[in-house]
């Protein structure tokens, strides 16, 4: 007899997929942008962290930390009126930022608006009477605007707060020498004119004798 032909088994059906989900994204935040801002910053990629600090102020127009990296971003890529329109912007926001405060004299400094300038670093020493570099600025601005006496007293105070600062000093033994010559011009004008008055004095006398001769 002709052996039985087994009946092919059935096969096993293929597992069904369930199709996974990817997870949704979070949403950005201004602290996430200003986190991911302030890496590209570091390696020096500062069109892509201004997108991100500007992207952090279009969600939070007065995120603080925000606003101090943008203007810190825009001031290395040599924007500098920008830049100090940025810091303002700070310090519209946080009256107290030092870092603001600092990088807003530093622009000022350089585009010589020295009155402007003054009024930031002193700002600034009212809220850190005992940083030597703000007294240095000081020193800096007062030399320029001719008031070489007061920058001597401001670059005093910077030397004693940093006494081993070699270029502070050497600041300071030029503005005494420009003040010694400024001294020395000053004195040297009245003594011109005092001699000029006393030589008037005596070349009218004989003048004025001479006349009172004729007259009588």
């Amino acid at each position: 007899a002709t052996p039985a032909v087994p009946a092919e088994l059935p096969r096993p059906s293929a597992p069904v997929k369930t199709p996974v989900k990817a997870p949704k994204s979070k949403p950005e935040t201004p602290e996430g942008l200003v986190t991911k801002a302030d890496v590209l910053l570091s390696v020096r990629q500062h069109e892509a962290a201004l997108a991100a600090f500007d992207e952090a102020l279009r969600l939070n127009p007065s995120h603080v930390p925000a606003l101090l990296g943008r203007a810190t971003c825009v001031e290395r890529l040599g924007r500098r009126p920008d830049a100090i329109e940025a810091y303002r912007r700070v310090l519209a926001a946080d009256r107290t930022s030092e870092a603001a405060l600092s990088g807003l004299a530093g622009l000022l400094i350089q585009e010589r608006r020295w009155r402007e300038s003054l009024e930031i670093v002193e700002e600034s020493l009212r809220r850190r009477p005992h940083d030597g570099r703000s007294f240095e600025r000081k020193g800096d601005i007062l030399t320029n605007l001719g008031r070489r006496a007061e920058a001597l007293g401001a670059y005093d105070v910077a030397a004693a707060l940093d006494p081993t600062d070699e270029n502070l000093r050497q600041k300071i033994e030029e503005v005494r020498v420009q003040q010694s010559q400024k001294t020395a011009l000053t004195w040297l004008v009245v003594g011109g004119l005092l001699f000029m008055l006393t030589q008037g004095d005596k070349s009218g006398s004989p003048r004025r004798s001479s006349r009172a001769s004729r007259l009588n």
